[in-house]
């Protein structure tokens, strides 16, 4: 039976003494994944392998063993029995060398001649078995003291650090240069950064780069020209490097902000001759003056000085000019001369272009670490008070090393991030737009993006100085680019053209006014139009997420809705059902902030595909369910959308989402817009939308109690609908309503409702039993100036309650004659009409004629038939209540609304 690779692989392991604490799990992995392997022979009794295997007691003595170890034995021991039973191993000395090498891993004994000479003995198989077993015990014991040797490793470890952050810090500057060199190894690997700076690293590292700056000014200071071998300082590029190491792990940020380390950078930068403040370049003054070649370079200082160099210039000229003119004595001299002048001037090139390559170095470090400090947000506010900004503008535009230009223009966009002017006070500006039409895109994307931050967080006042620059046309050029180079430039442009349109500054409408002039909101179009789905997904998302962020402010939603038209709405819902998952939530949230535009949503009514490209969104998250409900609640105004919602199921997609407080109020918006149309309401109401309206009314939001009030109103209207309102028992939930509420809309919904149940007479015993008269009457007593509606409606509920002769007693004493009396004389003729007809079958009823009389109702009436032009109707009305009071009969009229309730 071959042995398994994976089996080999930990007998080699184990014969090559592998098996340490750190790389001992992948070996029993594979132990793990050949159980079975091992398992085939448990089988055998244990007294028997006691009797048959001499090493059997040895593994009794160590610690228990699981039984995976135990099965390991078992085959290593059938095998090996095997083995030497049919002859295949050469006789008893290797069996004797066998039970040595098992004794020696357990005992942990090295004896490298008896290994050796098993190694040329044993067969294969049984070298191979042998290390697996002395593997299986050895990690049975490893497991136990796994944690403790971990834990004086860290501990041993952290005893190296200490003494290598001492020696930094060492007056003897060779034990220094050591440890640096050493923690140069260090921290390139990341695992160390965590404990180094927990030691102090930042610390030391931050006061050993400041005080070499201090010596290194020191020794220019005292040098006329000539070092000065006294005054020696650790390697500041050293330095500088491992403190940008160190920077690119977030833990080390904290401790190097407070160790200061920004101002040494900054020092540095500055003795190099970068620009950290307003004032002009000078000479590189970490060189030897004799080595600048800048124009205000002072002339007295050239005089004074001792080095050959303006000697070899000047001499290296005449000799030059001496040879053209062709003087012969002294030819072979400036020959000589010339020799060695040109030696001597390469020898300075090769210098002044070793200092250069250090200087890039060096620079490229510092900006390393402020780049990483800038990306923590944390910081950022006193990185922008700090001068370091002036140095990274002036690398950006001096540094030759292209990587060093992309990383300090990084930089200085994750400062723009600050709510400062700092962009505007800096210069900043001017640098970065001229970054934007770089011939590299990495910095034409990172000046971008750099202005975006600045028009998203910074000061408002450098939205109109971007625009003095004329910054807009370059973005638009930017984005009307075909170079696919320049995408994440195209897309950072288009975002900071959309901040620029949502601007807050005082002048915000000249600066619209500016961008629309430069065909701004074309340009976005025309992306969306041109641009392909697939290969330009990134850059149409961004443009969608533009137009829905303009969309959110009034002051922009109503320009830029002008300028929407039907080929960019077609395009959007396009998008909804054929691109990806953002994209389509991207062109939703667009068209969401658009639709309440009236040109817009009767462009998106012609649409054909609009409902059933939004209907699978709804089902999405909470933020996408929002757009589509809001898109759907503003569309269902219209009568073909209507239905159009109707045939694409989208009630029962509506009720599976969550219900937000925007998804309510879109969603009770919908119901009742549907409920208008006569064929969408036993839609609504049989499909589950009746349940959710009766909850929205005991809602505590009033704007949802007012939706739920007209969608349930609307549903009332004569037809199976009513029916199924009383059915869902919504009587009681339009009483508390009505007692709840004091807006004027909600009731007057509420108490239509009424009105119009109270038609049918097997519902009047329970309007009567819930009190509905005398609440009636209290919230128009209450009501100083009732709508026509509302005093219509409560009067209409009244009087098509007295149709039921029974309880003419208990609406007399709800206190409902007074109010019927004073409705004889209104303006409105149906409400005239309702009480007159109230006050007609309640005087059949002998026990409150009493009332009537009592409340004037005999002067009332001689009123109404004296008046000047009274109907035909009203005469009759009036002398049948006289009638009723005067001679005891019993005129009653069956009351109807005399005009059918209109769609809310």
């Amino acid at each position: 039976m071959p042995l398994p690779g994976s089996l080999k692989r930990v007998a080699v392991a184990a014969l090559k003494k592998q098996t340490k604490n750190s790389s001992y799990q992948p070996f029993l992995a594979d132990l793990q994944r050949n159980r079975n392997y091992f398992n085939s022979d448990v089988t055998i009794q244990r007294n028997n392998t006691q009797m048959n295997n001499p090493s059997f007691e040895l593994i009794e003595q160590l610690p228990s063993c699981k039984r995976l170890d135990w099965g390991i034995f078992n085959k290593a021991r059938f095998q090996l029995q095997s083995i030497l039973s049919r002859g295949k191993c050469q006789g008893t000395m290797e069996n004797k060398e066998i039970g040595t090498f098992s004794r020696k891993s357990s005992r942990d004994q090295n004896d490298k001649a008896n290994e050796k000479t098993l190694r040329c003995a044993a067969s294969p198989w049984t070298l191979a078995l042998s290390a697996v077993l002395s593997f299986a015990v050895f990690c049975e014991g490893t497991k136990e003291d796994g944690q403790q040797v971990e834990n004086l490793a860290i501990e041993e470890k952290q005893r190296k650090f200490r003494t290598v952050i001492d020696d930094l810090q060492s007056d003897n500057m060779e034990s220094a240069q050591r440890a640096l060199k050493y923690l140069l190894e260090l921290v390139h690997d990341a695992d160390n950064h965590q404990l180094l700076i927990n030691l102090g690293v930042a610390t030391a590292l931050v006061n050993i780069l400041s005080r070499s700056n201090q010596e290194a000014r020191l020794v220019r200071q005292m040098s006329t020209g000539e070092s000065n071998s006294s005054h020696t300082c650790l390697d500041r590029s050293q330095i500088v490097f491992i403190l940008a190491q160190l920077s690119h792990s977030t833990c080390s940020h904290s401790a190097l902000m407070e160790a200061n380390v920004v101002s040494s950078v900054c020092d540095l930068l500055d003795d190099m001759g970068w620009k950290t403040s307003y004032r002009s370049t000078g000479t590189f003054s970490w060189l030897p003056q004799w080595f600048s070649f800048s124009k205000g370079h002072n002339q007295n200082s050239k005089e004074k000085n001792d080095s050959s160099t303006p000697r070899v210039a000047s001499t290296v000229a005449l000799s030059s000019q001496e040879n053209v003119v062709g003087s012969g004595s002294l030819q072979a001299k400036d020959q000589r001369d010339s020799m060695f002048l040109s030696r001597k001037s390469s020898s300075l090139l090769l210098d002044l272009k070793r200092e250069d390559q250090q200087k890039s170095q060096i620079t490229n470090s510092c900006i390393q670490v402020i780049s990483h400090l800038a990306r923590n947000p944390q910081f950022i506010d006193k990185l922008v008070q700090s001068p370091v900004i002036h140095p990274l503008l002036d690398i950006v535009q001096r540094e030759e090393d292209l990587i060093t230009r992309r990383e300090a223009l990084l930089a200085v966009a994750s400062l723009a991030k600050a709510e400062s002017n700092m962009i505007f006070k800096s210069g900043a500006l001017t640098v970065l737009l001229q970054c934007c039409e770089s011939q590299d895109p990495q910095l034409s994307s990172y000046a971008v993006g750099a202005l975006l931050n600045a028009m998203k967080h910074g000061d408002i006042d450098t939205h109109r100085q971007f625009m003095k620059e004329d910054g807009h046309r370059i973005l638009i050029k930017l984005c009307q680019t075909k170079d696919k180079a320049y995408e994440q430039s195209k897309i950072f442009a288009v975002l900071t053209l959309g901040e620029l349109f949502q601007t807050e500054h005082p002048k915000g409408t000249i600066i619209r006014q500016k961008l629309l002039q430069s065909q701004t909101v074309n340009v976005w179009k025309n992306i969306l139009l041109q641009s392909d789905e697939k290969e330009d997904e990134i850059l149409l998302k961004n443009v969608c997420k533009v137009f829905w962020l303009c969309g959110q402010k009034s002051t922009c939603r109503d320009i830029i809705a002008k300028e929407l038209d039907e080929k960019t709405l077609e395009k959007w819902i396009s998008f909804l059902g054929n691109a990806s998952n953002d994209l389509s939530c991207a062109s939703l949230f667009a068209l969401s902030s658009y639709v309440s535009d009236e040109k817009v949503k009767h462009e998106l009514a012609k649409q054909e595909h609009l409902i059933e490209n939004i209907v699978p969104l709804l089902g999405r998250t909470c933020n996408i369910s929002e757009a589509a409900v809001s898109i759907l609640s503003s569309l269902s105004t219209d009568a073909t959308i209507q239905m159009q919602l109707c045939k694409a199921s989208c009630l029962m997609a509506l009720l599976k989402i969550p219900t937000t407080p925007n998804n309510s109020q879109f969603l009770v918006q919908l119901l009742a817009n549907l409920s208008k149309n006569e064929a969408c309401r036993v839609y609504v109401a049989h499909e589950g939308g009746l349940s959710l309206l009766l909850k929205f009314a005991n809602s505590k939001d009033q704007t949802l109690r007012q939706e739920a009030a007209r969608a349930l109103y609307n549903l009332c209207r004569p037809g199976v609908t009513r029916t199924m309102v009383v059915q869902a028992g919504a009587l009681r939930t339009l009483v508390s309503l009505i007692s709840s509420t004091d807006d004027p809309v909600t009731s007057q919904y509420a108490i239509g409702c009424l009105s119009s149940i109270a038609e049918s007479f097997e519902n009047v015993p329970r309007l009567a039993e819930l009190g509905v008269a005398s609440l009636l009457v209290k919230k128009l007593t209450n009501t100083p100036k009732p709508s026509k509606e509302l005093l219509r409606y409560s009067v209409l509920c009244i009087a098509e309650m007295a149709n039921i002769m029974e309880i003419h007693s208990m609406l007399a004493e709800s206190g409902v004659i007074p109010l019927l009396l004073s409705c004889c004389a209104s303006r409105d003729l149906e409400t005239q009409q309702y009480a007159l007809m109230a006050l007609c079958n309640l005087s059949a009823t002998e026990s409150v004629r009493p009332l009537l009389k009592q409340q004037g109702a005999t002067r009332i009436l001689g009123i109404v038939l004296r008046s000047a032009m009274p109907l035909p109707e009203i005469q009759g009305m009036a002398a049948a209540i006289l009638a009723n009071l005067t001679k005891g009969e019993q005129n009653m009229i069956h009351i109807q609304p005399l005009s059918p309730m209109t769609a809310a």
